[in-house]
């Protein structure tokens, strides 16, 4: 088993800040060029052609926005998880389990530093509901498996 320590959850949360960051540059790049291309669109003789056009433009603006506003959500609520050790599962929990190393804070898939896997999920995922609340060599069952709880910091 590998041995977790604090200094592994601030490891993942500036990999998580890295990655939303990364996210975030990319959404506004996308809108940028989606409005700079817009911008450019010229009403041809064609009108529907047009209309068309901006359309799907517009809606793939829509979808940007979202993603932004999803984007700077979640590091917002990056920002106010906790980096202390823990006693049980709850948010800011990083915990050994048979199945991987899992940190509970924000849903953002996984995530590799130094070779070693971290799964990151949020407090709505039905893996922290099945955990929440559980101490060190606890036990639950999950989709048919048990999970014990390895280790928790």
């Amino acid at each position: 088993m590998n041995l977790i320590n604090i200094d592994t959850k601030f490891r993942i949360i500036a990999l998580a800040r890295q990655r939303l960051t990364a996210e975030l540059d990319e959404a506004k790049k996308q809108l940028a060029d989606l409005s700079s291309s817009s911008a450019e669109e010229d009403k041809s003789s064609a009108g529907d052609k047009y209309e068309t056009q901006r359309e799907m433009i517009k809606q793939s603006q829509d979808i940007l926005d979202r993603q932004l506003s999803r984007i700077q959500l979640m590091m917002r609520q990056l920002a106010q998880i906790p980096i202390t050790e823990m006693h049980q599962v709850q948010e800011g929990a990083l915990v050994q389990l048979p199945i991987g190393l899992v940190w509970v804070g924000i849903s953002l898939g996984k995530i590799t530093d130094e070779e070693q896997e971290y799964l990151l999920i949020s407090t709505d995922s039905p893996l922290f509901v099945a955990i929440k609340g559980l101490k060190e060599q606890q036990s639950t069952s999950f989709r048919g498996k048990t999970l014990t709880v390895e280790q928790l910091i």
